[in-house]
C-alpha cells in the first residue's frame, strides 16, 4: 500500500486540473524501481485529478487495470477520495459491508487471499464515521477470520490514546498472527 497523501494533494489543491505531474513521476519512478508488484493500491486516489490521471495513465501503459470498490466500473467524477487497486490481473472488487463507506473500503480477492484497502476516518475529526467504519471491519475480520486476510491503507491510527487506535489494537490483538509492522 502507497500512502502519498500528502504529496498527492499537493498536486490537487485549490485546482484538481493543475498541471504539476512531478509528483505522481516520482511516485510510479519509486514503485517501479526495483520491483513490479502484481497489486496496488491507493487510498485518497482522486481519478480526475491531474496526479490521478497522470497515475492512472501510467499503470495502464504498464498493464495495470483500475479495480474501484463495489465491482465499479468507473467512478463519478464528484468523487474526491476513494480506496483504488489496480492490477495486472483482472479481478471484480466485491460488495463493501453494509453501513460502510463506499468509496472508502475496496475488497478483492486474489486466490485464496482476500484483500481489504481501507481509509478509514480520524476518530479525532470523525468520530461517529470513525467508530461505524471500526464496527464494520471487526464485524468483518470474524466473518471471515478462517480466510487469509489483509487489511491495508490509512487507519488513522498514528495517534496514541485516539479511539482509533484502541480499535487497532483490539484487532492486532485478535489478528496477531498476520500482523506485520512495515
Amino acid at each position: 500500500c502507497i500512502r502519498w497523501r500528502k504529496k498527492l494533494r499537493e498536486g490537487r489543491k485549490g485546482n484538481r486540473n493543475q498541471s504539476n505531474s512531478v509528483i505522481p513521476e516520482k511516485i510510479i519512478d519509486k514503485l517501479f524501481c526495483n520491483i513490479e508488484p502484481d497489486i496496488l493500491f491507493f487510498a485518497e486516489f482522486d481519478k480526475y485529478s491531474t496526479a490521478g490521471k497522470y497515475i492512472t495513465t501510467s499503470l495502464e501503459e504498464k498493464g495495470y487495470s483500475p479495480i474501484y470498490p463495489d465491482n465499479r466500473t468507473n467512478m463519478s467524477s464528484k468523487v474526491f477520495s476513494s480506496v483504488v487497486a489496480f492490477s495486472k490481473h483482472k479481478h471484480l472488487s466485491e460488495k463493501s459491508p453494509e453501513g460502510c463507506l463506499a468509496y472508502k473500503w475496496n475488497e478483492i480477492i486474489i486466490n485464496e487471499y482476500r484483500i481489504i484497502g481501507v481509509h478509514i476516518p480520524s476518530s479525532i475529526h470523525e468520530p461517529e464515521r470513525a467508530n461505524d467504519y471500526w464496527n464494520t471491519l471487526h464485524k468483518h475480520y470474524f466473518e471471515h477470520s478462517e480466510e487469509k486476510i489483509i487489511y491495508l491503507g490509512d487507519m488513522n491510527v498514528y495517534d496514541e490514546g485516539t479511539e482509533g487506535k484502541k480499535q487497532f489494537n483490539k484487532l492486532i490483538k485478535v489478528a496477531q498472527d498476520g500482523w506485520c509492522k512495515t
